[in-house]
């Protein structure tokens, strides 16, 4: 078998968004993207993602990519409803940018494999921002900041219809969407 390396479920403030995955379940999410054939040599869970379960997976005879696996929808706050699936509905939209963004390999959101939303990705080359970071001095995080807010800037002046990502049960606006989403 497999080894599968978890450093266990992190804790909200409130509910645990973050349980573990079974190696079994690993294997029969494999299983739906790939085919019955597809074997799972090791998953490791990546550190600690701020919302989605984040596992790198090697199977055999192919690159290893990542699997991400949202909250169940009831450890979802009402602004986080869906959104594995607004990020999947966005990949479309950076495709034409000139940022490294991983390409989609297979997403499940009909919760028949687990009762979570799911879908795996290519794994980009170089190691996170939160890792690498604080081996540069304080005084260079400014810069990284800054091309970051940069990014972020190229990602939100992309045309196309603003309101289809917003929290679908939110009701009117995105301002009164932001309000809804904390209470």
């Amino acid at each position: 078998m497999w080894a599968c390396f978890a450093a266990g479920p992190y804790r909200s403030a409130e509910v645990e968004i973050h349980l573990p995955v079974t190696d079994r379940q690993i294997q029969a999410m494999c299983h739906r993207a790939f085919g019955v054939n597809a074997q799972v040599r090791q998953a490791v869970e990546f550190g600690r993602g701020l919302y989605n379960t984040v596992l790198r997976v090697q199977m055999d005879g192919q690159e290893p990519f990542v699997l991400r696996i949202a909250p169940h929808p009831s450890a979802q706050a009402r602004s986080e409803r869906e959104l594995l699936r607004n990020e999947y509905a966005t990949a479309p939209f950076l495709a034409g940018l000139a940022i490294p963004t991983p390409r989609l390999l297979f997403a499940d959101f009909t919760g028949e494999v687990i009762d979570r939303d799911w879908m795996m990705q290519t794994l980009l080359p170089g190691v996170s921002a939160s890792d690498a970071l604080r081996d540069f001095p304080q005084q260079s995080w400014p810069h990284f900041y800054a091309q970051l807010g940069g990014i972020t800037r190229t990602v939100r002046q992309i045309p196309g219809n603003r309101d289809r990502f917003s929290p679908s049960s939110a009701p009117g606006t995105r301002p009164e969407a932001r309000r809804s989403s904390t209470g």
